[in-house]
């Protein structure tokens, strides 16, 4: 009788370490997945990254090659300026000639 108590004690021991075990196999199950989905969320959020990367880098490229109204108005407005600039430097220009002309038919 005197192993009995041995036996009980070494087999209590025994169930509590089956126990352990298979607490932390569960454990260790659960943090797998929670692993493996968080890989996964991490390569989606790396390609959605990509993506925003890609359109952004294409919205600035059509920013910088598009013209707005404002820079069209701003075009036409130089333009029309340079148009009068010349206009009255050949008025100018014209005018000296004709009094040049009168001058020497005197």
């Amino acid at each position: 009788m005197s192993q009995q108590p041995s036996v009980n004690i070494l087999s209590t021991r025994v169930r509590e370490l089956i126990a352990g075990y298979e607490e932390l196999r569960k454990r260790n199950n659960a943090l797998t997945a929670d692993v493996t989905r968080l890989t996964n969320e991490i390569q989606s959020l790396k390609s959605q990254l990509e993506n925003e990367e890609k359109r952004y880098n294409a919205l600035m490229t059509a920013k910088m090659l598009s013209v707005t109204d404002r820079d069209l108005e701003a075009a036409k407005q130089r333009i029309t300026n340079l148009q009068r600039s010349v206009s009255h430097c050949i008025t100018l220009l014209t005018e000296k000639e004709s009094d040049n002309d009168g001058l020497s038919t005197e």
